[in-house]
């Protein structure tokens, strides 16, 4: 199987906060969260990252 994309990394301000708001969707999407909940897989492969930027 071939996958159109490898990761996504989300910028985000506030790493705690953005973790709390995005469990939801990735939770009804059944992509895996880290222990700390700051990464998601899906079953596929690929992934998500929240990534703190100022910007």
């Amino acid at each position: 199987m071939m996958r159109a994309i490898h990761h996504v990394d989300l910028w985000v301000s506030d790493v705690d906060t953005a973790a709390e708001e995005w469990a939801w969707l990735f939770g009804e999407l059944e992509w895996e969260a880290d222990d700390q909940h700051r990464s998601w897989c899906h079953p596929d492969g690929t992934y998500a990252f929240l990534e703190h930027s100022a910007d």
